[in-house]
């Protein structure tokens, strides 16, 4: 999982009995950093180093997904040409690699040109809907649901 902060911090704590266990490894996307480190199981990633992306992810299996959250975060700091290349690199390189890649991008932040230029890089369109992500195009007409544990999707008795 690819995300920047402040939702690394929440994915991180609902999510980290899988990074425990190896089942999940997460990675920010850093303005901060100014050098790749690991902090408390998260991989640290300098914007400035987003060649290093390549890299952290070059020995992923087969078979594995990598989801890819800062898509619009990217678009505003580093502009659309940097983004859209490195997009388009990463359909390339996951695609070769039988690694299903989910790239999201908050549709309503930006003109619907810069969207369909992102969506053209991908096979499927799904939009989120309430618990889901729902296939709107490519693949039939579908809900996708991924199972994280029920700690993502239940609050502690303190409300956290």
């Amino acid at each position: 999982l690819v995300s920047t902060e402040p939702r690394t911090s929440i994915y991180k704590d609902r999510l980290g009995e899988l990074v425990d266990i190896g089942a999940m490894k997460f990675i920010e996307l850093s303005g901060i950093e100014e050098k790749l480190v690991e902090k408390d199981g998260v991989i640290m990633l300098p914007m400035s180093e987003l060649g290093s992306f390549f890299d952290l992810t070059s020995k992923l299996p087969a078979g594995c997904a990598l989801i890819f959250e800062p898509l619009s975060h990217m678009l505003l700091t580093k502009g659309e040409d940097l983004t859209y290349t490195f997009v388009s690199r990463m359909v390339e390189d996951f695609a070769s690699k039988g690694i299903l890649l989910v790239g999201m991008i908050n549709s309503l932040a930006h003109q619907k040109e810069v969207i369909g230029k992102f969506e053209g890089l991908f096979v499927n369109i799904g939009e989120e809907s309430e618990d889901s992500i729902k296939i709107v195009k490519g693949g039939k007409e579908e809900f996708v649901r991924f199972y994280a544990g029920k700690r993502f999707f239940l609050e502690n008795e303190t409300g956290k």
